[in-house]
Order: C-alpha cells, then sequence, then structure tokens
C-alpha cells in the first residue's frame, strides 16, 4: 500500500460496490419531504431568549424581594385601642356592641450567641517530660555551665556550614578487558 495507485484502485472498487446498490422504497420521497420542511420553517429560537431572559429576572427580583423580612408594623397596646373608641355608637336597634378587635403582633426574639469562655493560653499545657526536667534542673543548679554550653551552641549555629568535597573515582570497564 505505499504506492498511490494501489490506494486509488482499492477506493474506486469501494465506491463502485455502493454505487450498484438501490435504494430501499421510498427513500428518495422521505429525504424530499425534509427537505421542504427544512426550507419552510427556519429554525429562529432568539424570540424564546428574549422572552425567557426577562421572564426570569422577573421571578429573581420577585423572590429576592420577599425573602426580605421587613419589620411588622408596632400595633398599640390593647387598653389605648378602647381608649381611642368612642364612648356611644350608634347601632341599629336590637344590636349588641361587640367587644373591640385587638390585635396581637408577634415578635421574634433574637437569640445572641453567649460567648465561651476563653483561657488565657490556647490548649492544654503539657506536663514537662522527662528530658525537660532534667535539662531545668541542670540550669537551676550550674547557671554558668548552662549558659556556657548554650553560647557554644549559638556559636555553632553561626558558623557557615562547610560540605567537604566529594570524589567519584571512575569505574574499571570490566567488559573491556
Amino acid at each position: 500500500m505505499n504506492q498511490p495507485d494501489e490506494l486509488d484502485r482499492l477506493l474506486d472498487e469501494a465506491l463502485a460496490s455502493y454505487s450498484l446498490r438501490e435504494p430501499s422504497l421510498g427513500y428518495e420521497r422521505r429525504v424530499l419531504r425534509r427537505v421542504q420542511m427544512a426550507s419552510r420553517t427556519p429554525r429562529n429560537d432568539w424570540w424564546r431568549w428574549t422572552i425567557a431572559v426577562p421572564a426570569l429576572a422577573a421571578i429573581l427580583l420577585l423572590a429576592v424581594t420577599h425573602r426580605t423580612a421587613t419589620q411588622p408594623p408596632v400595633a398599640a397596646p390593647p387598653i389605648a385601642v378602647a381608649a381611642k373608641l368612642p364612648a356611644t355608637t350608634l347601632l341599629p336597634s336590637g344590636a349588641q356592641a361587640s367587644p373591640p378587635r385587638v390585635h396581637q403582633v408577634a415578635y421574634r426574639v433574637k437569640s445572641v450567641p453567649s460567648r465561651l469562655p476563653k483561657r488565657e493560653v490556647f490548649g492544654l499545657p503539657a506536663p514537662l517530660s522527662r528530658e525537660e526536667r532534667a535539662l531545668l534542673e541542670m540550669a537551676t543548679r550550674f547557671p554558668a555551665q548552662a549558659r556556657e554550653i548554650l553560647i557554644d551552641d549559638v556559636e555553632r549555629r553561626n558558623q557557615p556550614i562547610q560540605i567537604p568535597k566529594i570524589e567519584i573515582t571512575p569505574l574499571s570497564n570490566t567488559l573491556e578487558q
């Protein structure tokens, strides 16, 4: 298959076998009907989006405004409501005066979270280990020697690190011998 002539020959044979087949009954009619339907109704769905986007924005705006809680109007106490009513009211004959309606207002009490007690030191202090107790005892018994050890350690840390040169000897090639 390195030569283009052989590839051309294979393609020609494959295409010739396709052209010998007859289409199924009604195939041509179905294709023509589909083409006619596609040409009649253009697929312009942009108008749906022009309606959907503002509708969605209105729904979101409505949801946000109704979600925000407004404080209820403060109602006058029941005594003040009763005091505002006139002493005599004109009623039809045989009707009895009903007591004034008193509206009860429910208030939401906001709970304030109580502050938890805070410790002066974060975390729990752990007891000293055996080594830490020994170091503390040495520093209290022999302060001059502890200071000398500490100064030597600080001086050692301030010294630059010395790295010795690494020498690698080449391996002998045993295959050449």
